[in-house]
């Protein structure tokens, strides 16, 4: 992935930026393809942000079987607009998870 200047981006250099400077360029990217990895390889695909997250769920479930329970989820913007792409059986659209845009410190039920 290359960066405005042109200059060849690791997911790594993108660590510590101010949040719409380093993720234009990974949303860009994650449209392209839910599939390919940022920042050179080193950093997570869509496809396996997602597969990450349905882990998750089912090790929830299970644990959690008796139901009734509110559970809260806390994580980064990007992890959870791909969390509600997978919820909502976006599948194939997953590298347009960016429409379900959290903003900070954003509460949302599931």
């Amino acid at each position: 992935m290359r960066g405005l200047a042109g200059a060849f981006l690791r997911g790594s250099d993108l660590e510590l930026q101010p949040y719409a400077a380093a993720y234009g360029h990974i949303w860009e990217h994650d449209e392209l393809s839910a599939e390919s990895h940022p920042g050179g390889g080193d950093g997570e695909s869509v496809k396996d942000v997602a597969a990450r997250i349905q882990l998750m769920f089912q090790r929830l479930e299970d644990e959690h079987q008796q139901g009734g329970l509110n559970i809260l989820l806390v994580s980064h913007g990007d992890t959870l607009s791909i969390l509600q792409a997978t919820m909502t059986g976006c599948g194939a659209q997953l590298g347009h998870h960016r429409r379900f845009a959290f903003e900070t410190a954003e509460l949302r039920r599931l």
